[in-house]
């Protein structure tokens, strides 16, 4: 699922980082494989495979996003450590909230049904009990 996430991240990161006029990192050590495993592979196995290009997509987004903040506020950080596992797995909380599937959550945490699962798929939001 890391895999899908970086095929997803990778053409998005190289164009939008063209057009805004950067090379930065992408250029020496493209983080799309780093970003695929800080969004996705915990969650990985609660949601479906189309899903997860679509959590690639915005995640390179997020990270592009984020790393324009840290160069305003002058942030400094070369590695993109925070932005990359920080933001992007923020990205990824919020990503499985919306899209865990109940079929997936009940194989993976089987004995207890209910459990929550992504609003995208039917699930009200409830206060837990």
């Amino acid at each position: 699922m890391a895999v899908a996430v970086a095929v997803a991240v990778a053409p998005v990161w190289e164009i939008l980082t063209v057009l805004w006029g950067g090379v930065g990192v992408a250029a020496i050590c493209s983080p799309d494989g780093w970003l695929g495993f800080a969004t996705i592979t915990v969650r990985c196995s609660v949601v479906e495979q189309w899903a997860v290009v679509i959590c690639g997509f915005v995640a390179a987004l997020v990270l592009i996003g984020c790393n324009k903040l840290a160069e305003k506020v002058k942030y400094d950080d070369p590695l993109e450590a925070a932005q990359l596992h920080g933001d992007c797995g923020a990205w990824g909380v919020i990503f499985t909230t919306l899209f865990a599937t109940e079929k997936y959550v009940n194989e993976v945490y089987p004995g207890k049904s209910g459990r929550p699962y992504g609003v995208v798929h039917g699930r009200r939001w409830e206060r837990p009990k």
